[in-house]
């Protein structure tokens, strides 16, 4: 885990990131000074295919957003040039 004081452009707090196993994606936390920051954001936790992010205080009062990925198909056969293999898409955004 990783600490930091008041001061970043960013506003970040505490970084920490840990894999449980080799079977389990590793997880990224990020927690900020949600006091400083505009938009209010509290933690937001990343996994392989999972964007989680808590806000306090919004005025639109915006408590939290998942985001949820799927990776894309791969395909069999020679590269293209503007391939999107392995990229992740979107599949659904929840706000609460």
């Amino acid at each position: 885990m990783e600490k930091f004081s008041p001061g970043r452009p960013d506003r970040l707090k505490e970084h920490e990131y840990f894999r449980v196993s080799s079977s389990h994606p590793t997880e990224f936390v990020s927690k900020f000074y949600w006091d400083a920051r505009q938009d209010g954001l509290e933690e937001r936790r990343f996994r392989e295919l999972d964007l989680s992010e808590r806000y306090r205080e919004r005025p639109d009062r915006l408590r939290s957003m998942r985001v949820t990925f799927v990776v894309g198909e791969k395909k069999f056969g020679p590269a293209e040039a503007t391939s999107s293999r392995g990229q992740k898409t979107i599949a659904k955004i929840v706000e609460k």
